[in-house]
């Protein structure tokens, strides 16, 4: 089983080409990459999926719980709220 920490400090940030960064949590070294992502809006976060990701099998898994450009531990930014920003944002 694959332990996931929402609380580890070792986890990383991307910088957007715009700017932006972001922060993620990553877990695992399978040779396969499974992406989290939560909502927007409210408290949304990378860490919304902890619960679940707990009693999840990930072995063989490269686990990424991403948080949103304004979200959790990302840069709180006053712009660039739209899905194709979002969407662009997972490929950084």
């Amino acid at each position: 089983m694959l332990a996931f920490d929402p609380d580890a400090r070792a986890n990383s940030a991307v910088r957007t080409e715009d700017g932006a960064s972001l922060f993620y949590w990553a877990a695992g070294d399978g040779p396969r990459t499974l992406l989290f992502v939560h909502g927007w809006g409210g408290s949304g976060s990378g860490r919304f999926w902890a619960p679940l990701l707990q009693h999840l099998d990930l072995s063989g898994i490269r686990l990424i719980a991403a948080d949103l450009r304004g979200h959790g531990r990302s840069d709180k930014i006053r712009a660039g709220f739209t899905t194709e920003t979002f969407a662009r944002d997972m490929f950084a």
